[in-house]
């Protein structure tokens, strides 16, 4: 598995650099939004600075996406695994029990434990478990959370991570 706890960014995320690469995709918030799967007041409350008490912080995880998504990552870059140069994420809800088995997978090679994983994500322990949970009353990943999960656990069916 190439992805490790050593090429991940856990420093504190910049808006203005989440914006940077943003710009950089040539995309709009509403689009970036999509992307992500979450609405566009959550997207521009992940752009604006963080002492504003209506902010809203790019997780760990996120943040990492964004630098990936724009070729910004200082160890790691995306590679198409198609002919095809336009990157493609999955925009569709995962399934919780596929979820669980990458979860896990990821956990042990990282040598993380789940309180210690889903903080990457910017997640309680509980809320982490919930997307975890097989049962269907539960919340499930955001499109960006099961794209970097699939990534770490090298199953994404269109890209792939690869050393700078």
């Amino acid at each position: 598995m190439l992805f490790n706890k050593d090429r991940l960014l856990c420093r504190p995320v910049d808006p203005s650099a989440v914006r940077s690469c943003r710009n950089k995709l040539d995309l709009t918030q509403s689009q970036m939004a999509d992307v992500f799967g979450v609405s566009i007041d959550m997207w521009q409350r992940k752009e604006m600075e963080h002492d504003l008490k209506s902010s809203s912080p790019c997780s760990i995880a996120e943040y990492n996406l964004v630098l990936l998504m724009a070729n910004e990552h200082p160890f790691l870059t995306l590679r198409s695994k198609t002919d095809n140069s336009q990157f493609c994420f999955v925009n569709e809800e995962p399934a919780k029990p596929l979820i669980k088995s990458m979860v896990l997978n990821i956990r042990n090679y990282l040598g993380l434990n789940q309180s210690e994983f889903w903080e990457l994500f910017g997640l309680s322990l509980k809320n982490g478990q919930k997307k975890e949970s097989s049962a269907k009353t539960q919340v499930s990943c955001y499109f960006a959370e099961y794209n970097l999960i699939m990534l770490m656990a090298n199953e994404h069916p269109f890209i792939e991570l690869t050393t700078k």
